[in-house]
C-alpha cells in the first residue's frame, strides 16, 4: 500500500519542513524540504515498499546509507542521513535541481531521436567515474559497495549539464524476493544475479545495467531477452562500440569488465577508433561465450594498454634527451582513485577531510641525465607535441575564471589549446571543479611548463611578427619613396594631373576577419567569420539601459548604495543584454562545431560560398531561435541549430540577446 502522501508544511523529525512533492517511485515518495539546521533545500525520500515491513531490511539500509553518506564525488549525489518520524523512514539526501536520464530518455523517444555516440558517452562516463569511486569503497558486507541499479531513473543530470548517480544501495537492501523490486521504473535494467541474490552481489551488477543504459542511450530502447544487433535498430553504431555493450551484458558476471573504469576506457577506445580490439565475430550476448574468446579480448585489452604505455615511455625518453622533464597529465584512472590517507572527521562522520599532499619523490636519475647533457644546443620543444600528450584526457574539470565570467569546463587538452589560441592567459584565474581549488593558470603544477614553453613559443611569433613588419615598412618606405620620384616627374610631365589623383582617391577599403577556421575539409582553404552589427533595436535597448543605470547612480548618490536593480517589472525576469564581446569570446571556442555542417552543405551544394547565422541567446545562457542563410528549417538549419544549442554561454538577467555572424568559404 502506498504511504499517505506528505502536505506541504508538514515537518518530519523536527528539522525537515516538506515543501512540495517531487515524484513516486518503488523506493518511496520523493519531496522537496527545507532542511531547518543547514538553512538548505534538501531531498527527502520516503521509506516505502518491502523495506519498511522487515527490521532486517530496515538495519541493512541504515549500513547502506551510512557507507554511501561517506561517498563524496563530483558524480554522486550526496546523501546526509537516514531518520525516523513515527512509523515514518526516511532518507535526507542532496537536492540535484535538473532532470533524471529517465526523463531525457523519454522525451527523446517521442521525437524519435536518440543520443549521439559522443553524448552517449558523455553520460556513461561519468557514471562510470561515480561507480569507479564507490566500488573502492568496501559496504556493509565488507565488500565492494554496489549501486545494485544504476539506471535511467537514478541518474540525474542538473541544470549545468553535470550527471550524478543517486540512490547508492537502496536495491541492494530490499529482501530477497521482494515484490517491490518489481514496481522499480528501472527494473528491467538489473542484473541477473541481482534479481536472485540482492545482498550478495559484485561490482560486475553495476556493469551489466550500465550496459543496459548504453544501449538505451543509442538505440531508444532497453536490450530485450534476446537481443538483437544495435546497427539493425539505429544505423551507424561502430561494431566496436556494440562489442563493448555485448561484454557489459554477459549473463556471467566473469564474463563482462572487471571495472568500471575498464567499461569507460574501452567505450572511449571505441568510440574515437570505430574498430574494437576483439574477435571479428564480437561478443556474443549469450552465455555460451568460450574462455579462449574472452581470453583473445582480454589479450587485446592488454595489447592496446601495452602500446599505450610504450608510447609513453618513448615520449619521455624524448622529453629526457632534450633536457626537459615533463610531468604527463595524471590519467582518468588515478583521478578517480580516492586520496591516500583520507580521514573521517569525528565531529561529522559524514565529512572527508582532505589529507595533506604528499610529497612525491623526485626523478633523480633524470635530473642527473638532464645535467649531464650538453648544454651547447638543446633540441627545439615543439608547442604542437606538448598539445598532442593530452590527446587522450577526457575528464572536464577545469572552470576559467576571466572577466567575472566563467568559462568552461574544459579538459586539460582543450584548456591548453584555447591556451594556445589566446583565448585565455596565464594570468586568468583555473578553478579544479573537483577540489574547489583556484590559482593562476601559469602557477598550477601541470601547466607550468607548458606555460613557460608556450609563452616562449608566443614571445617569438611576436618577435617574429615586429620583424615582418619593420620589413615591410622599409620596403613600403622604399616604395613610397620611389613613388613620390616618379608622381613628381609626371607632375612636371602631366601637368600635375596625377598628382591631384593621389592626393584626392579613398584609401582601399579591407574587409576585417575576426577569426579564420583553417583545415576544414577537401577544396576548402579556410573559412573566414566575420560579426555582424548589432540589430539597431537592441542597440537601443542597451543605450536606454545604460542611461537607466546612470540615472539610478545619481539618485543613490553616485555609489550606487544598496540599490539592487530587479529589472523591468513589466517583462518577465530582468531587461539585462548580454555583452556582444562575451557571445564572441564563447563563440570563438566553438566555431569548430558548426564546420561539419557547412562542410556538409558544401558537399551537397558546391555553389555554397558564405553562411549568414543569426541566433539568440536566452537569460539561461541556452541558445534558442537559429536562422541559417534566412531560414529556419530544412537539413542543413537543422543541422546548425542542433550544434548551435549545444553551446552554453553565461547566464544574465534577462530575456533575450540577439547576434549574428557570417562565413566565407575560401577555395
Amino acid at each position: 500500500m502506498a504511504a499517505e502522501a506528505l502536505a506541504a508544511g508538514v515537518v518530519i523529525g523536527n528539522r525537515f519542513e516538506v515543501q512540495q512533492p517531487l515524484g513516486r517511485g518503488g523506493l518511496g515518495d520523493l519531496y522537496a524540504a527545507s532542511d531547518h539546521k543547514s538553512g538548505r533545500v534538501v531531498a527527502l525520500r520516503i521509506v516505502a515498499g518491502d523495506i519498511v515491513r522487515s527490521e532486517a531490511a530496515l538495519d541493512q539500509l541504515r549500513a547502506f546509507v551510512k557507507t554511501a553518506s561517506q561517498l563524496q564525488h563530483k558524480n554522486i549525489v550526496r546523501v546526509f542521513g537516514m531518520g525516523k518520524e513515527g512509523s515514518l523512514r526516511y532518507i535526507a539526501m542532496e537536492l540535484v535541481e535538473g532532470q533524471s536520464l529517465r526523463r531525457l530518455l523519454d522525451r527523446k523517444r517521442k521525437s524519435g531521436k536518440t543520443f549521439s555516440l559522443k553524448g552517449a558517452y558523455n553520460v556513461v562516463a561519468h557514471v562510470c567515474n561515480a561507480l569507479t569511486h564507490a566500488h573502492q569503497v568496501a559496504g556493509p558486507s565488507g565488500h565492494a559497495l554496489v549501486h545494485g541499479l544504476p539506471g535511467p531513473g537514478a541518474i540525474l543530470i542538473n541544470r549545468a549539464g553535470r550527471v550524478k548517480l543517486g540512490e547508492f544501495g537502496a536495491v541492494c537492501a530490499l529482501p530477497a524476493g521482494s515484490h517491490t523490486v518489481n514496481s522499480l521504473g528501472d527494473a528491467y535494467a538489473l542484473s541477473p544475479e541481482m534479481r536472485e541474490h540482492p545482498h550478495a552481489v559484485s561490482p560486475a551488477a553495476d556493469i551489466y545495467t550500465v550496459g543496459v543504459v548504453l544501449h538505451e542511450l543509442l538505440t531508444g530502447r532497453a536490450p530485450g531477452p534476446n537481443p538483437e544487433p544495435m546497427d539493425r535498430l539505429v544505423s551507424g553504431i561502430p561494431p566496436a562500440v556494440q562489442d563493448v555493450v555485448w561484454r557489459c551484458l554477459q549473463p556471467d558476471p566473469a564474463a563482462r569488465y572487471a571495472s568500471a573504469q575498464e567499461v569507460k576506457t574501452a567505450l572511449y577506445n571505441a568510440s574515437e577508433s570505430g574498430a574494437a580490439a576483439a574477435s571479428p565475430e564480437g561478443i556474443a550476448a549469450t552465455s555460451g561465450q568460450t574462455a579462449y574468446e574472452m581470453q583473445a579480448i582480454n589479450l587485446a585489452d592488454a595489447r592496446a594498454h601495452m602500446a599505450r604505455q610504450q608510447e609513453q615511455q618513448r615520449r619521455q625518453q624524448q622529453q629526457a634527451g632534450r633536457g626537459e622533464a615533463f610531468r604527463d597529465e595524471p590519467r582518468a584512472a588515478e583521478k578517480a582513485a580516492p586520496r591516500q590517507g583520507a580521514q573521517v572527521n569525528d565531529r561529522n562522520p559524514f565529512q572527508i577531510q582532505n589529507p595533506q599532499p604528499q610529497p612525491q619523490a623526485q626523478p633523480r636519475q633524470r635530473a642527473a641525465a638532464a645535467a649531464a647533457a650538453p648544454a651547447a644546443k638543446p633540441r627545439e620543444v615543439r608547442i604542437e607535441d606538448l598539445l598532442a600528450e593530452t590527446d587522450g584526457d577526457t575528464e572536464e574539470r577545469w572552470l576559467i575564471q576571466k572577466d567575472r565570467l566563467d568559462f568552461g569546463p574544459f579538459t586539460m587538452g582543450t584548456l591548453k589549446r584555447a591556451l594556445h589560441k589566446g583565448e585565455f592567459s596565464g594570468d586568468d584565474v583555473l578553478v579544479d571543479q573537483e577540489t574547489g581549488d583556484r590559482m593562476a593558470v601559469r602557477r598550477h603544477p601541470a601547466l607550468q611548463e607548458f606555460m613557460r614553453h608556450l609563452e616562449r613559443h608566443l614571445a617569438s611569433q611576436k618577435a617574429q611578427l615586429v620583424e615582418a613588419e619593420q620589413r615591410q615598412q622599409a620596403r613600403k618606405s622604399r616604395s613610397v619613396m620611389l613613388i613620390v620620384l616618379v608622381i613628381g616627374v609626371t607632375v612636371l610631365a602631366a601637368g600635375g594631373v596625377v598628382a591631384a589623383y593621389m592626393l584626392t582617391r579613398d584609401p582601399e577599403v579591407r574587409e576585417k576577419i575576426v577569426y579564420r577556421e583553417k583545415k576544414v575539409g577537401p577544396g576548402i582553404k579556410g573559412i573566414d567569420v566575420q560579426w555582424k552589427a548589432e540589430p539597431d533595436d537592441q542597440k537601443k535597448q542597451r543605450k536606454a539601459l545604460a542611461r537607466r543605470r546612470k540615472r539610478r547612480r545619481k539618485r543613490s548618490g553616485g555609489g550606487g548604495g544598496n540599490v539592487t536593480h530587479l529589472g523591468d517589472a513589466s517583462k518577465s525576469g530582468g531587461d539585462e543584454l548580454l555583452s556582444q564581446s562575451v557571445v564572441q569570446r564563447v563563440m570563438r571556442q566553438n566555431f569548430g562545431k558548426i564546420t561539419p555542417c557547412v562542410m556538409s552543405e558544401y558537399r551537397r551544394n558546391a555553389s555554397l560560398t558564405s553562411v549568414i547565422i543569426a541566433f539568440g541567446i536566452k537569460g539561461s545562457g541556452n541558445v534558442g531561435s537559429v536562422a541559417v542563410n534566412g531560414k529556419t528549417s530544412g537539413p542543413f538549419h537543422s543541422c546548425v541549430a542542433r550544434r548551435m544549442r549545444r553551446i552554453s554561454f553565461p547566464k544574465f538577467d534577462g530575456s533575450l540577446t540577439r547576434a549574428s555572424f557570417s562565413m566565407s568559404l575560401k577555395r
